[in-house]
């Protein structure tokens, strides 16, 4: 299904996601509710899942049932988000935040939730605006006052297209995932869920991005490991938590 083109004077938002309880669907129609009511403006929901009922319920609740466009799973997701003004990732939790990776590469601002890995990915105030869980009231004021300044929108897309800022990650945060590695390539037999890494107060997926590049190498020169780039897939995926997919 194709989205209908916003008219030109109309702002479209946009949400990516698989429609889980995670992702705060409800918050998503109640922050485009408060912004239609604004300005003229179209929401495009992209993907599907358990909670698309709770959509559409909301949006015959407020009345923006014709102004909300569900367009389902997509493969071309690269070619509808360009259209949207602003991203909307409101999630109650989001270990990545492929979503908004993928606003963020595209030129697209992103209003979003301060959890998880979104903060290494969203600027609040540069290439987007972040905000506390469930707080709708902010996000769609902040939406508002966005949507109707196109120099500030034009100015935080062009920030979007950017390279994201690094942050450096404490030795003692790197060793205790490069001991995980190792506890995990080492032993081949023993069931992964039994192998633990130690507690960090830094996103995995940070640490993730400084560690892996000398791990392979580390494998490659024990003999004993068997397989060590399968182990390596395995293992990343097992202490990088995902409870949002995306």
């Amino acid at each position: 299904m194709r989205p209908r083109l916003p008219e030109p004077n109309e702002r479209l938002l946009v949400h990516l996601s698989n429609f889980r309880a995670v992702k705060r669907i409800q918050d998503v129609v109640t922050v485009f509710a408060r912004v239609a009511k604004a300005m003229p403006a179209r929401l495009m929901l992209i993907g599907d899942g358990p909670d698309r009922s709770v959509a559409e319920y909301l949006a015959r609740e407020n009345n923006v049932q014709d102004r909300i466009h569900f367009v389902g799973k997509q493969d071309n997701v690269n070619e509808l988000l360009p259209l949207a003004d602003l991203m909307l990732i409101p999630a109650r939790w989001e270990s990545f935040g492929l979503a908004a990776a993928r606003s963020d590469g595209l030129q697209r601002p992103t209003i979003a939730t301060r959890v998880g890995g979104v903060p290494e990915l969203i600027e609040h105030g540069h290439n987007g605006l972040l905000f506390p869980v469930g707080d709708t009231e902010s996000m769609s004021t902040a939406a508002i006052s966005l949507l109707s300044d196109q120099h500030r929108l034009e100015a935080m897309a062009k920030a979007a297209a950017k390279p994201h800022r690094t942050t450096s990650v404490p030795p003692a945060s790197s060793r205790s995932y490069e001991d995980y590695y190792d506890r995990v390539v080492t032993a081949p037999n023993q069931p992964l869920n039994t192998i633990t890494p130690s507690r960090s107060s830094h996103s995995p997926h940070r640490i993730l991005h400084q560690v892996t590049d000398r791990l392979p190498r580390r494998a490659a020169n024990r003999p004993h490991v068997s397989a060590p780039a399968s182990r390596i897939g395995i293992s990343i995926v097992t202490f990088v938590p995902r409870p949002g997919g995306y």
